[in-house]
């Protein structure tokens, strides 16, 4: 009895605190989609470089003001900036190009002009020689520098260094310097560019309230000031604000519908408070438990755990629902004590059964995964001991009413069998046959959630303005020195030149802003064969449009004796800022950089490119943790067959061989038909349907065991019943999330549990003995 108070208290304990934690907003919960999957990559460069990419893109928040009138976009953008500047959300906000940006743009090549050449100058320059040299002296009198960079001509005679400029891939795409901001004018409305950077992680809570909070306000003074601007934004803590405020929504309302139902039902059933007001004290138990044992473990709950771990209510409530169905058959007879001891070893087989499958999660090298089983084994472990400790201190009297319901011992009811339902059920499961044959199934990582249309409108609108990288899908080079690497990224990117599907599809390389010291070398070769030859041609064409003798000789010397531009001296210079996170610099297997991809690339022309050079592996993360769920999806059924097979041995020790296929048959029944019933309604089958089917293993297998121990004559048909009611009520309303992945966990939850139920009778034992435990 003292064991039993003090549980109580340690309890009531644990819930005050997990319930002052989520009243207080101060349970970390991790939004990260991806965070629930394992590393894909086993070369340590590639992880490295994923994380890289990671950390530099996850605090950025791109903004586009538009307006019809260029005036209106800027003062649009220098409202939306004032605000951000003002709020404690963001660290940096960047609007304004400073003069001094531009001026240091030109200071970092114009020592390295004669090594600097574009793509197009330097195959013109092979092609036609002092022909294509003529061409671009003409047009660089009569033509401004496109960047906007203060460049003297007579630095720059032939405009090789302007065209390496305009050449390079900025962020900002069509967007260029107009009046100290970056502007762009399409389809009849400028647009002004702004960038800022998160104060904190884009997965913290506090973090994406603040951001989304400052946005708000921002766009609410943008509108006072130009009503008719537009504001577009992007950003990895939009999306992530996002989905964990449907999280938390359908966390509120799939729990609190369940729970509401659960409670409906028992005040039906049981015509009293107590047993609702025990049941969720085991249910409040349970969610305590798993909640605070993850905490203890990870110090954060994932929100897909926090969904999914709403629905631990339809079995967490189906132990305390057998001992008041019991309590009522029972009528003035009732003992509690005698009754619990009786229910026990079915309670702990049903415990047993349940928790090998979530065992076999625990054991999947997915962090979500093992997330979710751990709060499900420490939650159905709480509410069992809960049931033992607390049911038979706090229910200890006979009920007071007794439904004619509760009170039937007849084979008939919800658990009679007559013959017409077993060649239903045989008619249904010859039937299912064909839907196995035709199953199929889709692994792709996207299918985890869908992203907030609106977000994904906005975004859409940004890349078709900006050159913003995917993030998703790059390339890792590697190579023994830093200059092999600039080679091989030159190789690459001509490559991805030749395959480019259209003009928007484009990428971001290092050796764009730094070329090798070999390709450098070669175009100081490539103009000095024109201009250095022996009939002094470049002199006479340069003196023939009016240039001093004096930018011949410079250029001469240039071409002679100029430093070559180093990887090293670039990422010392402002002008590197934005880009350094594509240079990994040192690795263990040498030096190693990356580039990012913008726009529509199609895999095979990707797969392609990456084949053409050594040293150069593709990275998309999309499509390797895609194969890695198909792996593991295709482990998780050969998990779910041995927990299977471990179950059988285990109630074979109980029931016999016979007894325990006749007790597993309902779970397994409830596993194959719900994935029949997919095949044939052609729905692809996922991970999340055989985390969901690994459930309905546990619950058929529970209802199985009661039906088993209820004997010949149902005893445990009414707490069977009322368990299939909660448990659909729990799991079934998962269905209607708006995550695809939840939705059909809960969809295959509610028919594996239908199923389980109707086939339980099959589980009754003709006989009275049992095979006495070993």
């Amino acid at each position: 009895m003292m064991l039993r108070r003090l549980f109580v208290l340690l309890g009531a304990a644990l819930v005050a605190g997990i319930l002052t934690l989520a009243l207080l907003d101060k349970v970390p919960v991790e939004t990260d989609l991806l965070a629930m999957l394992p590393a894909t990559e086993r070369n340590p460069a590639a992880e490295q470089a994923m994380a890289h990419i990671a950390r530099a893109h996850e605090r950025r928040i791109v903004l586009i003001a538009s307006a019809d009138d260029a005036a209106q976009a800027r003062r649009a953008a220098s409202t939306l900036a004032s605000t951000l500047r003002a709020s404690a959300a963001f660290e940096h906000v960047t609007l304004e190009v400073p003069p001094a940006a531009l001026d240091a743009l030109r200071d970092t090549y114009l020592p390295y002009r004669a090594g600097l050449l574009a793509a197009p100058m330097r195959e013109a320059l092979a092609l036609n020689g002092r022909e294509a040299l003529a061409q671009a002296l003409y047009r660089s009198l009569s033509a401004p520098l496109p960047a906007g960079v203060p460049l003297d001509p007579a630095a720059d005679p032939f405009g090789t260094l302007a065209g390496f400029l305009a050449e390079l891939p900025f962020a900002g795409g069509r967007f260029t310097p107009e009046q100290g901001m970056l502007m762009a004018h399409h389809a009849g409305r400028s647009h002004v560019l702004l960038s800022a950077e998160t104060a904190g992680s884009p997965h913290a809570t506090n973090t994406q309230q603040a951001v989304v909070a400052a946005l708000a306000q921002a766009r609410s003074d943008a509108a006072e000031h130009t009503p008719d601007a537009e504001v577009l934004a992007t950003g990895l803590v939009l999306y992530a604000a996002a989905a964990q405020h449907t999280a938390k929504h359908e966390m509120s309302l799939i729990g609190g519908v369940s729970l509401l139902g659960i409670t409906l039902l028992l005040l039906v059933a049981f015509r009293s408070l107590r047993p609702v007001l025990l049941g969720i004290a085991c249910i409040a138990l349970g969610v305590a438990a798993g909640m605070a044992v993850v905490l203890a473990v990870d110090g954060r709950l994932h929100l897909l755990t926090l969904v999914c771990g709403t629905s631990l209510l339809g079995i967490a409530v189906d132990y305390p629902l057998h001992y008041f169905a019991r309590r009522q058959r029972a009528g003035a007879q009732w003992q509690a004590e005698a009754a619990m001891a009786e229910m026990r070893p079915a309670l702990t087989q049903g415990l047993l059964t349940s928790l090998l499958g979530f065992a076999a999660l625990l054991a999947m090298p997915f962090p979500g995964l093992r997330q979710i089983a751990l709060f499900s084994m420490a939650g159905l472990l709480t509410a069992y001991v809960a049931t033992l400790t607390l049911l038979p201190l706090f229910a200890r009297r006979p009920a007071r009413h007794t439904p004619a319901a509760a009170r039937r011992r007849s084979p008939a009811g919800p658990l009679a069998m007559p013959r017409w339902r077993r060649a239903l059920l045989a008619v249904l499961v010859i039937a299912s046959l064909p839907g196995l044959a035709r199953l199929t199934h889709n692994d792709d990582v996207r299918l985890l959630s869908t992203p907030d249309p609106a977000l994904a409108q906005q975004e859409a609108a940004i890349r078709a303005l900006t050159r913003l990288d995917q993030g998703s899908r790059l390339f890792l080079i590697e190579a023994d020195t830093a200059d092999a690497v600039l080679q091989r990224e030159e190789h690459l990117t001509a490559a991805l030149r030749s395959r480019a599907p259209s003009p928007e599809s484009g990428f971001t390389a290092v050796s764009a802003f730094v070329p090798s010291a070999r390709r450098q070398a070669d175009n100081r070769q490539a103009l000095a064969r024109v201009l250095l030859d022996d009939a002094g041609w470049g002199n006479a064409l340069l003196d023939e449009v009016g240039y001093r003798p004096e930018v011949a000789h410079s250029l001469s010397e240039a071409l002679r004796s100029e430093a070559t531009l180093t990887i090293d001296h670039w990422l010392a210079q402002p002008v590197s800022t934005p880009y350094r996170h594509l240079w990994l610099g040192a690795t263990a297997g040498g030096v190693a950089s990356v580039i990012t991809l913008s726009g529509a690339w199609p895999a095979d022309a990707l797969e392609a490119a990456a084949q053409a050079v050594p040293g150069v592996t593709l990275l998309d993360k999309p499509a390797a943790v895609s194969t890695l769920m198909g792996q593991y999806r295709q482990g998780m059924a050969w998990a779910l067959a041995c927990a299977i097979g471990l179950s059988l041995l285990l109630l074979s020790r109980r029931h016999g061989w016979r007894g325990a296929a006749a007790t597993l048959t309902p779970c397994i029944l409830a596993v194959a038909l719900p994935l029949a019933a997919l095949g044939m309604l052609g729905v692809p089958v996922t991970l999340f349907h055989w985390l969901a089917l690994m459930l309905v293993f546990g619950i058929g297998a529970d209802y199985g065991i009661f039906t088993r121990e209820g004997g010949a004559q149902g005893e445990a048909a009414f707490g069977v019943l009322l368990a299939a009611i909660t448990t659909v009520l729990g799991f079934g309303l998962l269905a209607f999330s708006s995550t695809p992945a939840i939705a059909s966990f809960g969809l295959t939850l509610f028919m594996g549990v239908v199923t389980a139920f109707c086939a339980s009778p099959l589980a009754r034992a003709d006989r009275p003995h049992l095979v006495p435990a070993a």
